[in-house]
């Protein structure tokens, strides 16, 4: 009886120190993790949980001023497009269409276009169209370059291209008719961003943005960037072009 009582009370002390050291490298695995997820947390930003869920906002201006009241003048002077345009646009980008299974409401389509065109025909802040809208700056975001990228996706080439041999002699008599200059149909030009010249030099440095290529009426056709500096000095210096 006491061999039996001995062994069996080895067992139990077996079965402890093993329940022991198994607790213990669980207790050190643990630890490793909750320090490598606490080294991987300090590379990546930390974000808050948002405090309300949906702040509350208006947008009568869009559903009852600008849908409702709005005339073709108003629209050209808010969204430099008329209300005919404006929905033709939409129609060509179905894309922008919003998901139905979103939690929250989700931003109408024409809604979603108007906000772009908003921003882009009055260079607002993203704050101030988020208070016309009664959407949040984030949304402003979203949808300018949801926008942005559809059209430049969609629409780019199918509406800004070079002109046939046959649209090109058509442009090129009307130029010729209205400014007794042949065989134009087109004029290019830059634009001119003021940058910070280098010490001496305020007067002898240029740099052209983009070039842009027009018709006769003044509609425009292509731009392409610059995206090289292009430095242009005066008579006396040499011309400097720098990659």
């Amino acid at each position: 009886m006491d061999r039996i009582r001995i062994l069996n009370m080895l067992i139990v002390l077996c079965q402890l120190i093993t329940a022991v050291i198994t607790l213990r490298r669980r207790v050190r695995a643990r630890r490793r993790l909750e320090l490598m997820m606490l080294i991987q947390g300090l590379d990546t930003p930390y974000r808050a949980s948002p405090q309300t869920w949906q702040r509350p906002r208006s947008s009568l201006w869009w559903e009852n001023d600008v849908l409702g009241n709005f005339t073709d003048s108003e629209w050209l002077t808010s969204f430099r497009m008329t209300r005919q345009t404006f929905e033709r646009l939409c129609n060509l980008l179905p894309s922008l269409q919003p998901d139905p299974s979103s939690r929250r409401p989700p931003v109408p389509h024409q809604k979603r276009v108007a906000i772009a065109i908003y921003k882009l025909a009055s260079c607002c802040e993203y704050r101030v169209v988020a208070g016309k809208f009664g959407v949040s700056i984030t949304t402003i975001h979203h949808c300018v370059y949801a926008v942005c990228r559809a059209i430049t996706s969609k629409l780019l080439h199918q509406y800004v291209k070079m002109p046939s041999a046959d649209e090109a002699q058509q442009i090129a008599y009307r130029n010729a008719m209205k400014h007794h200059i042949p065989q134009i149909y087109g004029a290019i030009d830059g634009s001119h961003i003021p940058i910070v010249p280098p010490p001496g030099r305020i007067q002898r440095l240029h740099k052209p943005k983009a070039l842009g290529l027009c018709d006769p009426a003044g509609s425009g056709g292509r731009s392409w960037a610059v995206p090289q500096y292009i430095c242009r000095y005066s008579r006396e210096q040499p011309q400097c072009r720098c990659a």
